[in-house]
C-alpha cells in the first residue's frame, strides 16, 4: 500500500514551481528523511514552502469534496494541494488529477 503525504503550498511558491515539481520535491523529499540536521532550520524551512495545517481539517476537507462532488457535481480544490509518495518518488499536483473537473471553488 503507497503512503501519501500531502503539502499545502504556499502561493508564491506554487507558482515558482507549477509546471517544474522535481526541485520542490527535492526540497520537501530533504525535510522528509532529515538530510538537514538543525530541527529549527528544517521547519523554519518547512514554513517558508508550506501551510501548516491540521490533519482534522483536511480529513473534513476531502470528506466535503466527496459530499460536493456527488450531489452537486462541483468539485472543491486546492490547487495548491502537492501529493508526494516518498518511498516510490512520485509527486503530483492534487489538482491535475481529475480531468472531469467543471468548476472551482476556493475557501
Amino acid at each position: 500500500m503507497r503512503k501519501y503525504y500531502l503539502f499545502i503550498v504556499q502561493a508564491k511558491v506554487a507558482e515558482v514551481y507549477e509546471n517544474d515539481l522535481k526541485d520542490l520535491y527535492t526540497s520537501l523529499y530533504g525535510l522528509y528523511k532529515g538530510r538537514f540536521n538543525n530541527l529549527n532550520y528544517r521547519i523554519s524551512l518547512f514554513e517558508q514552502i508550506c501551510v501548516p495545517f491540521k490533519v482534522d481539517v483536511i480529513n473534513n476537507y476531502f470528506k466535503r469534496l466527496l459530499y460536493v462532488k456527488k450531489h452537486n457535481n462541483k468539485y472543491l480544490y486546492n490547487k495548491r494541494i502537492l501529493v508526494c509518495d516518498f518511498a516510490n518518488h512520485d509527486y503530483f499536483w492534487l489538482s491535475k488529477q481529475n480531468t472531469k473537473i467543471k468548476s472551482f471553488e476556493y475557501n
